[in-house]
């Protein structure tokens, strides 16, 4: 099992239970590491503490380089917590837990059709 090592982003959300109560549920990512028995890859560590029925665990998220395992390991945190579809669960005071950008909220959606960002020539 991967150790979560230097921890490089946390978050701490809260959730609520039936009766009113919280709890703090924290989601926290380590800095990524190069295996180089894997064949150079590497791997992101990510861990969500304090989720009700859930065993807490570290999760190696892997990728070729430590740009993907990254990506990769934040892209984990919606999924697990169902893509804002987890009622008890709120952070900042609020429902949306903010995990992933979503274009239509912080700004115009500048993307072509394959979601590559389109920027505008500037001149010199």
């Amino acid at each position: 099992m991967p150790e979560l090592g230097q921890v490089i982003a946390r978050r701490e959300l809260t959730s609520t239970a039936a009766d009113g109560s919280t709890h703090p549920v924290v989601l926290e990512v380590g800095m990524p590491v190069q295996v180089p028995a894997e064949g150079g890859d590497w791997y992101c560590p990510c861990r969500i503490s304090g989720r009700a029925g859930s065993v807490e665990r570290v999760t190696a998220i892997w990728g070729v380089d430590s740009w993907q395992a990254l990506l990769l390991a934040l892209s984990l945190f919606p999924a697990e917590l169902g893509y804002g579809r987890a009622p008890e669960l709120s952070w900042n005071g609020g429902a949306d837990l903010a995990l992933w950008p979503d274009p239509a909220r912080y700004g115009d959606d500048q993307s072509d059709e394959g979601g590559r960002q389109q920027t505008e020539a500037r001149p010199d």
